[in-house]
């Protein structure tokens, strides 16, 4: 038997505990029985409040597939999230980090244990925002947001991290077009049932018919062995040397999906269909490449749809160093050099 699927406590319920935490709600951004985004006033500053359904069951070696990463007690959630905290701390106030990372503060438990509440600063808009408004990118910025993009995730992985569910919503853009990373999601499942979209849209996104970000690697048929969360160390955030590098090359499949959907002006890349076919054959991925008319951005997205997720591939911070190499900076910024530019990005020069 599977482990049985947490639902947050509804607004009504929780509107105590937000409260006792000065948490004030102005809207509910988005949603569903996992986990719901509120946009929130919070000691004078507008943040988004996330508050994420906390599973009273750890996972083991036969039911992975179907529970979260999440330990088994109060209070080992409650350490959980201390340590993921911590953890973006750390990455946030990198001198390498901190240009592209949002950083997400663990608040309080609340409802008894039921569910836990975060937070982090409200943008002014997010990547799916931006791809779906006028006026379209120009090359300058279709460039700029893939640089940060690529040199966001070669920090993160390179510090032992990932990210879990990177798509454009959870890229966020300030009103001068700086790129940062939020809604890191290392309490999510990494193995997922290929069979049952109900249990994808509940920790997911809802329309996979239209869109997915999610690497072929992450499916799994009920004939799969799948990962023990708990010896592979997911379910205290520190996953071992093999199950992390499977998770980094998820994350660069989802960057390649989104730098696709940059250069073909907001149109989805995959679908969910598309993403099971490709466990067995990579011809539609490679036709759907066809349709990115800039050779560069093809051949990058290329390298991270589809030739990252082959059995010894490059480890996921050299492949993507050796893509931003690729970016044709002399031609995009003619005044400035690909070094001094990186070293600008990362507060190096003033």
């Amino acid at each position: 038997m599977g482990n049985a699927i947490s639902a947050p406590p509804t607004l009504s319920s929780l509107a105590g505990d937000l409260e006792k935490s000065q948490f004030y709600v102005e809207a509910e951004l988005s949603g569903n029985r996992y986990c719901k985004s509120l946009k929130c006033i919070h000691t004078s500053n507008t943040v988004v409040a996330k508050v994420i359904a906390a599973p009273k069951v750890s996972p083991s070696a036969s039911s992975s597939v179907e529970g979260t990463a999440f330990p088994s007690t109060d209070t080992g959630v409650l350490e959980y999230f201390t340590s993921y905290e911590k953890a973006m701390s750390a990455m946030r106030h990198s001198p390498l980090q901190r240009a592209h990372i949002c950083h997400t503060s663990f608040v309080a438990m609340v409802r008894s244990g039921s569910a836990v509440l975060t937070s982090r600063p409200f943008a002014h808009a997010t990547l799916n925002q931006r791809l779906s408004s006028n006026p379209h990118l120009g090359d300058l910025e279709k460039w700029f947001f893939t640089y940060q993009l690529l040199s966001a995730l070669s920090s993160i992985h390179d510090a032992g991290y990932f990210h879990g569910d990177l798509k454009p919503s959870n890229v966020l853009l300030t009103s001068w077009g700086w790129l940062l990373l939020a809604d890191y999601a290392p309490f999510k499942p990494f193995e997922l049932p290929s069979d049952n979209t109900a249990f994808l849209s509940h920790f997911f996104e809802k329309d996979f018919d239209e869109q997915c970000y999610l690497a072929p690697s992450r499916f799994q048929n009920a004939a799969s062995s799948p990962v023990d969360h708990e010896r592979e160390g997911l379910a205290w955030g520190k996953p071992s040397k093999h199950v992390l590098s499977k998770i980094q090359k998820a994350d660069l499949f989802a960057a390649g999906c989104i730098i696709a959907e940059i250069f073909e002006g907001g149109d989805h890349f995959l679908k969910l269909p598309d993403v099971l076919r490709m466990k067995s054959t990579i011809e539609h991925a490679e036709s759907r490449l066809l349709k990115i008319q800039d050779a560069t951005a093809r051949r990058i997205v290329k390298n991270l749809v589809i030739d990252s997720q082959a059995d010894g591939a490059m480890p996921s911070s050299s492949m993507v160093d050796s893509l931003v190499s690729q970016i044709p900076f002399i031609d995009v910024f003619p005044e400035l050099e690909k070094r001094d530019l990186r070293q600008k990005m990362m507060g190096k020069i003033a």
